[in-house]
């Protein structure tokens, strides 16, 4: 092996540690590669302001306030739960679903979740919890998909249609392309402090923050959206995600990926008046 090899394998680009984070995070990266990503963040400040980054935007949108359930399920099943000895909130598990329903590209979102508390019902409603269902829910979208009954993409308006438009732009850090300094940030992040600790003074700036993290995740494709919104908002692990939206593990890591620095980068522009 020669030497320029060697020193290029040891000292992995900043680029290259971006584009493989979540693998490197999900455990994921050889051990070979593990150890030289674990080692370019050690010496790199740049890329460790760029990971703390990446994590508060995920613990950020962990934390957004669940929309409200939909009042019709919300009240059915409750009475349900109601007559058990279930002691989970009815109500956090409606909104929960509802939320998680609505980034699966489902024609209603509302009949969905329903079907899948009805579905879940079937069993002991103390044995039910949110982590069973919202799998069930995600099984059931991805059947859907399959057989092409519920499941679809939005049809896109024909009159706005356009054959030379572009998607909309994702948010990436620009790296150097040549020179001494190839593959290594071309700015360095701003820190941010703490995004997820606002206090209630800043109630206002709060849903603004919230407000920029959804059209970041509005403007990811329909299955970066989802993964992020299994993984980072709704719990669940890699794995489950994966095999919830038939995907192989490293493809939904290198999509959850992309989308987490999307999100950051969105944030970036939102935090720092860009």
């Amino acid at each position: 092996m020669s030497t320029e090899t060697t020193s290029q394998d040891t000292n992995p680009t900043c680029a290259t540690c971006t584009d493989q984070l979540t693998s490197f995070q999900s455990g994921l990266l050889p051990e070979y590669d593990r150890e030289t990503v674990s080692e370019h963040l050690t010496t790199c400040p740049q890329c460790r302001i760029f990971v703390d980054q990446v994590d508060q935007s995920r613990r950020l949108l962990a934390s957004a306030p669940p929309p409200e359930p939909p009042v019709d399920v919300s009240r059915r099943i409750a009475e349900e739960f109601a007559s058990s000895s279930a002691t989970t909130d009815i109500s956090d598990i409606v909104a929960r679903l509802h939320r998680l329903a609505m980034t699966l590209g489902v024609d209603d979102p509302d009949d969905l979740v329903q079907r899948t508390l009805l579905a879940g019902l079937e069993r002991r409603p103390e044995q039910l919890g949110y982590t069973d269902l919202a799998h069930r829910l995600v099984e059931s979208a991805s059947t859907s998909r399959a057989t092409n009954t519920t499941v679809t993409e939005a049809a896109p308006d024909p009159d706005l249609l356009d054959v030379d438009s572009e998607p909309a732009e994702l948010y990436f850090p620009d790296f150097y392309e040549e020179g001494p300094d190839l593959g290594r940030h071309v700015d360095s992040p701003n820190v941010w402090g703490r995004t997820d600790e606002l206090s209630p003074d800043e109630d206002y700036e709060t849903g603004e923050l919230y407000e920029a993290a959804d059209q970041a995740m509005d403007q990811l494709p329909a299955q970066t959206r989802q993964l992020i919104q299994l993984v980072d908002v709704e719990g669940f692990s890699l794995t489950q995600a994966a095999a919830g939206l038939d995907l192989d593990e490293e493809s939904a890591a290198r999509e959850l990926n992309r989308g987490r620095i999307h999100v950051r980068g969105a944030l970036d522009l939102f935090l720092t008046g860009g």
